[in-house]
């Protein structure tokens, strides 16, 4: 046998899409086609479940952190809601954060 590569030859290399589809190739593409769709639709649907009625009564809150926060307090709190927590409230998640020390008021967690 000749050491020779075959492409000194004018062989060429075969094409890797002009093979037959079998049922494994099938299934396998079919199997990504759906991921794909299926990660597509997830971030939509979250993206709408966050757009629900929050569980916040703000008036037991500090006047001045509410202020503070703007528009942030109700989407983390729309946020809290949709977790569904069982064991303890939107408004106790909350009411931990508005606190002051000194002239320095707590924040809420940033949006990634």
């Amino acid at each position: 046998m000749s050491c020779q590569s075959s492409r000194l030859k004018g062989a060429t290399l075969p094409n890797p899409l002009a093979k037959m589809a079998g049922r494994r190739s099938f299934l396998a593409t079919t199997l990504v086609t759906a991921s794909g769709l299926f990660a597509t639709t997830n971030p939509i649907r979250a993206l709408s479940m966050y757009s629900g009625k929050s569980n916040l009564d703000a008036t037991q809150l500090p006047t001045e952190w509410v202020r503070r926060q703007g528009a942030d307090l109700h989407a983390y709190a729309r946020y809290l809601s949709s977790l569904g927590l069982k064991h303890i409230s939107v408004q106790e998640v909350i009411a931990s954060h508005a606190k002051r020390k000194g002239s320095v008021w707590n924040v809420l967690p940033p949006r990634s």
